[in-house]
């Protein structure tokens, strides 16, 4: 009995020996299993990371790529704005020396301008100080003439501005022709004499016993003037002009052969009909019927000075243009 049941004990621990065996071998098995599965877990994931990895420098790779062309690009770009900052450097510096030029020219345009707004100033004091000083030596000449025709019991009007010699023509000239009355030739002949006398010292080439020649004089005109009875008077004043002219022969020849500053005849003639006749005078009045001798001054000056306000005028617009353009 005790025999017996020692070896159910036997057969017991034999059997369980057996499963633990068996469970050994399973789990080694599991195990070897979870190993290889591991293994191929890990084969596997090691290839998705290479292949993540791969991926990650291809994108890596390509940002790079990108990042060089954007540097490159960015190189460019910069050279480009380095040399459009050049160019306009280079710009600025030839637009300053042109502003400078024009500064300059600006300047020396400014300088001519007040230069000859001087110079037209100058003249203008110089023009009028030499008119007036010729207004006043043929004052004295006509009034000296006055005087000594006077003294000579011939009587001449000198006109308000002092530039004409007036002759009342009714005391010269026969009604209604150019026939000299006897007392008016003489009177005539006489006012001819005076002006030969005193007017070379007035003209260019003045004789050398003039103490103080002054060629003032642009023309002296002898005028024929009549009233408007008849009504065609035109002719009849030019005629008694001319009947005065050719009076200038023998002693008084020499008339004919004075000279203006500009080597043209002193003496003219001319005959205005009853245009021109006295202020405040009807046309009818036999006081217009007149000889007038018109002492004209010389305009060289004025001439002179017309011409420096017309340059003047002309640099003036010129100035405003340019300004205007800049």
């Amino acid at each position: 009995m005790a025999t017996r049941h020692r070896e159910e004990d036997e057969g017991g621990e034999s059997y369980f020996a057996s499963v633990s065996d068996l469970m050994v071998g399973i789990l080694f098995i599991f195990l070897l299993m979870l190993t290889v599965f591991a293994l191929n877990f890990a084969d596997d994931n090691k290839d998705e990371i290479i292949k993540q990895l791969q991926q990650q420098v291809i994108a890596a790779n390509r940002e790079r790529d990108a990042a060089n062309a954007a540097l490159t690009e960015a190189r460019a770009q910069l050279a480009r704005q380095t040399a459009e900052i050049q160019q306009l450097e280079r710009d600025i510096d030839a637009l300053r020396r042109k502003l400078d030029d024009a500064t300059q020219r600006e300047v020396q345009r400014d300088k001519q301008l007040a230069a000859l707004v001087a110079l037209v100033s100058q003249t203008e004091a110089e023009v009028s100080t030499e008119s007036r000083r010729m207004q006043e030596i043929r004052s004295r000449l006509l009034a000296q003439i006055q005087t000594d025709l006077g003294e000579k019991g011939i009587s001449v009007e000198i006109s308000k501005q002092q530039d004409v010699l007036r002759l009342p023509s009714n005391e010269v000239f026969q009604i209604g022709t150019s026939l000299f009355t006897p007392k008016g030739r003489e009177q005539t002949t006489i006012l001819l004499q005076e002006m030969a006398n005193l007017l070379p010292c007035y003209a260019a080439a003045a004789p050398s016993d003039c103490i103080n020649p002054v060629p003032i004089f642009e023309t002296i005109l002898i005028e024929g003037h009549t009233d408007t009875l008849p009504a065609d008077n035109w002719r009849l004043s030019t005629e008694r002009a001319l009947a005065v002219r050719n009076l200038m022969t023998g002693p008084l020849s020499g008339l004919s052969d004075l000279r203006n500053a500009a080597g043209l005849p002193l003496l003219g003639m001319a005959g205005y009909g009853d245009s021109r006749p006295l202020p405040s005078i009807p046309g009818v009045d036999p006081r217009n019927r007149r000889i007038e001798v018109r002492f004209l001054l010389s305009a060289s000056r004025e001439a002179e000075l017309a011409s420096l306000r017309a340059s003047l005028g002309q640099l003036r617009q010129r100035l405003e243009a340019l300004r205007a353009h800049e």
